[in-house]
């Protein structure tokens, strides 16, 4: 993909739907960078995702084989970070592009600092 592209995924998938195939349950699987910042009251965490065309934040959550992975990256809010993980649409009526269920934290100690 071009740099600062973010496709339109939930319509990539509703594309894989009409051809008739069953799109893969959390098969998308993106390796994204950005600022990481508190979210809400609840202090959840997001990612504002870096060198967009425009603002992307993906909402974040643990995957179930890595439980301790957002308790690893609260204390590094405000930092830039390189994260792996699953991407889902978001929930019918919520905004928002989604959420990225983290399954690893990917070169964050060299990319560290403020953002």
């Amino acid at each position: 993909m071009k740099p600062g592209y973010w496709p339109d995924l939930p319509k990539m998938q509703q594309t894989i739907h009409d051809a008739g195939y069953k799109p893969i349950e959390g098969g998308v699987a993106l390796r994204v960078s950005g600022k990481l910042v508190k979210q809400g009251e609840a202090a959840g965490l997001a990612l504002e995702l870096d060198g967009m065309k425009a603002p992307i934040t993906l909402t974040l959550t643990a995957a179930k084989e890595a439980p301790g992975l957002l308790a690893q990256l609260a204390p590094r809010a405000g930092e830039v970070v390189e994260l792996e993980g699953r991407w889902s649409a978001a929930e019918a009526g919520q905004p928002g592009p989604g959420i990225l269920t983290v399954t690893e934290i990917a070169g964050a100690a060299a990319r560290g600092g403020p953002g």
